[in-house]
């Protein structure tokens, strides 16, 4: 269960890396750190000396505060791997669309489309015996 789990979550997590690029969307490229070669990292940080007896819970404070101030420092041109996102320019039809802006101008015929919703209304009277509201002998 629990491989499979973890190979589902390798899949994804490729799936959300690699997508990206396949569409051309963006671009990895590996740049090694030049600042971090210049500084020459230490080891774990020095505390700082103190002459005579530390109680345990300030030692603590201070070890913590310690990593805190490590990670602090840690910034994004501290990452070897860069994303650069690609200006894709969208594809813009060159041709204009004939749009007629004249209200009275319609693609269909409005006579047919009433004559189409007054049929069942008439129809449906005149089976009752009723006599049409919308007669079409009306001049």
């Amino acid at each position: 269960m629990f491989v499979t789990l973890l190979i589902l979550t390798v899949v994804l997590v490729g799936l959300v890396v690699l997508l990206p690029y396949w569409s051309k969307l963006v671009n990895y490229s590996y740049e090694p750190n030049q600042k971090s070669k210049a500084r020459g990292r230490s080891g774990p940080s020095q505390l700082p000396q103190t002459s005579g007896y530390v109680p345990p819970d300030q030692q603590l404070q201070q070890e913590t505060k310690a990593k805190a101030t490590g990670l602090r420092k840690f910034t994004a041109d501290d990452v070897p791997v860069k994303l650069k996102l690609n200006h894709l320019q969208t594809k813009r039809r060159k041709e204009r669309l004939d749009v007629d802006r004249n209200p009275n101008n319609f693609d269909y015929d409005l006579d047919e489309l009433i004559n189409e919703v007054d049929e069942p209304i008439s129809n449906s009277r005149t089976s009752n015996g009723e006599s049409s509201v919308f007669s079409k002998d009306i001049v």
